[in-house]
């Protein structure tokens, strides 16, 4: 099917306000696009059904599930001369100067426990409120996979939760068969015509943190772990460190290894669960979908096969849309050698590039 064709469909679905995804997996030309054709509201606890998942950072909140009521392909995509959109930032510096002295102070009190060590790494993040005008989430999701082809780009809605937008350079878990992989992805600087970069210790120490805290959970569970050597990836026009893990699973459940991976030390931090309750008792705010996690549910690895396959992705490098709004999701990893400003700052960079693809 053509993309004409596939966007008429999804207008017309869409219209009707029923439930869509459309997305393009890393490295990938096809479109996918799979359709609800009721506005249920559907959960999923056992990660046991087929279709597409949609989870939140809190999971006790429930992870949405679509269901391939339909399903379509496109291999070809084009960007649309008309792709545009615009935004008035209204924070003025007051505003940002007071988001900007709530992070830091945030940042000072996670400080603190790292420093009494009762946390190795805690994640902050926050949101932005940007107002909009002419933008089409189907042409930009067009235009996001044309400039970013190593990540997975996507369009999801439900009428009674809303539209998130996003192109995530991280893999949460891919399942083939009984093979397995995952990714330890950490640290942040920006892009400057290579790859070849020296690194902060911060950051080299936050990637092993989040590294080795997947491998001692994979390990009483899958067989055959191999970890890669730690190296700089491009995402955008941003860097990270990256390890690639790969091992063989037998007689565990899907469930059982997302209890291990969801939410990363990437996302959350470390220990696991008294990050995520400094996070939800100090942040201010609900994440919502942002750093959870989204993809496919047991489903065949095309629409010809009958192998199935899992794909979920970290909600990362996000956007939550409404009729006139933009509201922006980013964060950064906090560690004992980190410096308060430079957390802020990178958020601030983080939002730039986001901002520039809008």
């Amino acid at each position: 099917m053509r993309q004409a064709l596939l966007f008429e469909n999804i207008r017309a679905h869409w219209k009707k306000e029923l439930p869509f995804v459309i997305y393009r997996k890393p490295n990938s030309k096809v479109i996918d696009v799979i359709l609800q054709n009721n506005s249920e509201l559907c959960y999923t606890e056992s990660f046991k059904e087929s279709g597409f998942v949609f989870a939140p950072f809190d999971t006790s909140k429930g992870a949405v599930l679509l269901h391939a009521d339909q399903r379509f392909t496109c291999d070809q995509i084009d960007v649309p001369s008309t792709v545009s959109g615009s935004f008035e930032n209204q924070n003025d510096k007051e505003l940002i100067d007071t988001v900007k002295k709530y992070h830091i102070s945030l940042v000072n009190k996670s400080l603190k426990l790292l420093e009494s060590e009762e946390l190795q790494k805690v994640v902050l993040s926050r949101k932005e409120s940007i107002n909009i005008t002419a933008i089409d989430p189907l042409e930009k999701f067009a235009s996001l996979s044309v400039q970013y082809p190593t990540a997975m780009v996507y369009c999801w809605y439900h009428p009674k939760i809303g539209m998130w937008i996003g192109a995530t350079p991280e893999t949460l878990l891919h399942i083939s068969k009984d093979s397995l992989y995952t990714m330890a992805l950490a640290g942040t600087q920006s892009y400057v015509d290579t790859v070849d970069v020296v690194w902060g210790e911060k950051e080299i120490q936050e990637q092993q943190l989040v590294t080795d805290a997947i491998v001692d959970g994979l390990t009483a569970l899958v067989k055959d772990l191999v970890v890669s050597e730690v190296y700089s990836y491009k995402a955008g026009d941003l860097l990270h460190l990256r390890t690639d893990v790969r091992a063989r699973m037998f007689e565990v459940s899907l469930k059982q290894l997302l209890d291990v991976l969801h939410p990363t030390p990437a996302v959350c931090g470390l220990p696991k669960e008294k990050a995520k309750k400094f996070i939800l008792d100090n942040e201010g705010y609900d994440r919502e979908f942002y750093t959870g996690f989204l993809g496919e549910l047991h489903l065949p690895n095309n629409t010809l096969e009958k192998s199935k396959e899992t794909n979920l992705f970290v909600n990362l490098r996000c956007m939550q849309l409404t009729s006139n709004e933009l509201l922006l999701y980013v964060g950064g990893g906090v560690t004992k050698a980190s410096v308060p400003d430079k957390e802020w700052e990178e958020t601030v960079k983080k939002t730039n590039t986001m901002k520039s693809v809008i």
